[in-house]
């Protein structure tokens, strides 16, 4: 059932863009070109995902949206990470931050660096993770998104209780 719903919501969106393509609502094209990703990422269609993302990223430039430009960026940069390539999830996720740094988008910057710091942790410098995760947490409290702010402070918490176990267990060694 839930892959018939899928199928449907995919052919339903992709005449919806169809359409709105025609009547120059680039906004609403780009928006449902981004749902067609996600379905896409849903099903595990990565690279149908991935074109998607960067058909509408494009539509996002095209109308100057730098908000919706960083959010593919950053969709594009999490397909990467997933795969476990950092190297080029971190390439997409700075560009993402470059995006929302130029137009003042301080959720989407701490949400990015979020995302740049899980890459570091993975990659092994919890140090740099940690220091861009505690970023985050300012920018979150600062701008008063309390959830997102309590979501970061928990995850730095656990992150420095690991390392904290990690330096303990050298020593011992």
């Amino acid at each position: 059932q839930r892959q018939g719903d899928s199928d449907e919501a995919l052919k339903a969106f992709t005449e919806a863009v169809l359409l709105y393509g025609e009547m120059g609502d680039t906004r609403a094209e780009a928006n449902l070109v981004h749902m067609i990703g996600l379905i896409y990422k849903t099903k595990g269609q990565i690279d149908s995902a991935l074109s998607s993302f960067r058909e509408a990223m494009r539509l996002y430039h095209e109308m100057d949206d730098g908000q919706g430009e960083a959010k593919e960026l950053n969709d594009i940069g999490q397909i990467y990470r997933d795969q476990g390539n950092l190297e080029e999830a971190l390439t997409y996720y700075q560009k993402a931050l470059k995006i929302n740094q130029t137009f003042k988008d301080q959720y989407g910057e701490a949400s990015t660096l979020m995302n740049i710091a899980f890459v570091y942790v993975s990659r092994g410098d919890s140090e740099e993770g940690l220091k861009l995760a505690r970023e985050a947490l300012k920018t979150f409290q600062k701008i008063g998104a309390q959830k997102e702010a309590a979501t970061v402070a928990e995850n730095i918490k656990k992150a420095e209780e690991l390392l904290k176990r990690r330096k303990k267990e050298k020593s011992k060694k």
